[in-house]
This record gives C-alpha cells, sequence and structure tokens, in this order.
C-alpha cells in the first residue's frame, strides 16, 4: 500500500498512540493490585519462618477466623482484590485447591479482601461460581498486622502458624505450587 507524506505520519502518530495507550492499560492494571501504603509503619512483611500474627475476621457466612480456628491445622490465607488482574488469576487456583482439600478438616483455606465492598466481592464469587470461604476488610487492620504490600499474597503456614511458604504476584502461584506446599506442611517438612 503507498501512502502519502501527510498519511504516513498520520498512520506512525496512530501506532504510536496505539501503543502508548496499551502501555497505560497495562500500568493502570498493574497498579491495581499493589497497596504499600503503611502510614502506621505497623506491621512488618511476614516472610517463611515468621508466625503469623494475632488477628480475627468475620467470614462471609458469618463464622469467625482467627488463630484459635487455625490451631492445629495447615492454613492457606490468601490476600486479594477483585479488581486485581493477578489476583482473578489467582483465585481459580485456589478454589481448585479448596475443592480439593473439602473433605481434609487439617487443611483450612480462606480469602481475605482489601477495602472492596461486599456486594462486589460477592456479585464476583457468584460470577466466577467461587465457593471458598471470604472475609472483605474494609479497614486496613488485618492488612497491617500482616504487612501486606501487594496482592495477591498467598501465605501457608503448618500447623503450629508458622508460615512455609509465601506466594506473590510474580508470577502467581499455580495449583500445583499450592497444593505441593499443602501436603509438605501435612507431612511436617
Amino acid at each position: 500500500m503507498i501512502f502519502s507524506p501527510d498519511e504516513k505520519i498520520m498512520q506512525v502518530m496512530k501506532d504510536k498512540m496505539i501503543r502508548m495507550m496499551g502501555v497505560l492499560l497495562l500500568f493502570f492494571s498493574v497498579a491495581g493490585c499493589i497497596h504499600d501504603d503503611n502510614p502506621s509503619g505497623k506491621g512488618q512483611s511476614l516472610e517463611v519462618g515468621d508466625v503469623l500474627p494475632a488477628f480475627s475476621v468475620e467470614l462471609e457466612n458469618g463464622r469467625r477466623l482467627d488463630n484459635a480456628v487455625l490451631e492445629g491445622k495447615v492454613s492457606v490465607l490468601v490476600f486479594f482484590r477483585v479488581a486485581c488482574p493477578d489476583c482473578r488469576e489467582e483465585l481459580p487456583c485456589v478454589q481448585r485447591l479448596y475443592e480439593y482439600y473439602a473433605a481434609d478438616h487439617r487443611v483450612q483455606i480462606v480469602a481475605l479482601n482489601w477495602k472492596e465492598k461486599p456486594e462486589t466481592v460477592a456479585g464476583y464469587w457468584q460470577q466466577e461460581g467461587l465457593t471458598l470461604p471470604y472475609a472483605v476488610q474494609c479497614g486496613e487492620d488485618v492488612y497491617r498486622e500482616f504487612g501486606c504490600r501487594v496482592v495477591p499474597q498467598v501465605y501457608v503456614s503448618d500447623a503450629t502458624q508458622k508460615v512455609r511458604y509465601l506466594f506473590g504476584d510474580s508470577p502467581v502461584a499455580s495449583f500445583e505450587e499450592l497444593r505441593q506446599s499443602v501436603e509438605a506442611c501435612l507431612a511436617g517438612e
């Protein structure tokens, strides 16, 4: 195809604009997954080997989840936002893990949402057919206790509530990685 000089300029500008829009879209979709505002300085980021902090949340079904409920169980705690693309990639893996261990009372799997409306999370759960328990956190107390800076953040802890595995967003954990980490905790490794 032969273009006049004006058409070439317009085509080059159009191509640059499309690339710029793609970069901006990528930036804003990733920026929605990051939260590192911690004005109180409370809560250092948990690392492998740390013990889960004391916490208590109300699940969507009205039950409480706290350290006493997790005592003696392997736990998988997933911090997320439904507006986060990486979280939307991670949640189906966690759902599959939840279904895999549904009959195993030695394992507790829960998703903890940060600062989204309960109806937004409930709508997403329904839309995606998710059944794993979740808690919507309107405040930041639990996030600060865990020192969360980025979502998704997945903590796999052993029966003594010691963090044995930690998964973030780069890349998100696969079902198999999550399953292997739970199995290692169950085996006492």
